[in-house]
């Protein structure tokens, strides 16, 4: 069974977290989520102040919710 990733509307999750991101954690917003293989893996859009937006997809490890 191949598993599908693409962001389909069900894996949407719209939740407040930290990302750590080079020892620091940034605000952000956890907007869909996927399995990979045995881990999970979040695509976040977090930024580390004004006009500095940054998303991709993080392994769980290095996320938390706020």
């Amino acid at each position: 069974m191949m598993t599908d990733n693409r962001m389909l509307p069900t894996n949407r999750v719209d939740l407040d977290v930290e990302i750590r991101v080079d020892c620091h954690w940034w605000p952000g917003v956890l907007e869909h989520r996927r399995k990979v293989q045995d881990h999970w893996q979040g695509f976040v859009r977090w930024s580390t102040g004004p006009g500095e937006n940054r998303i991709g997809w993080y392994d769980y490890k290095h996320l938390r919710q706020v």
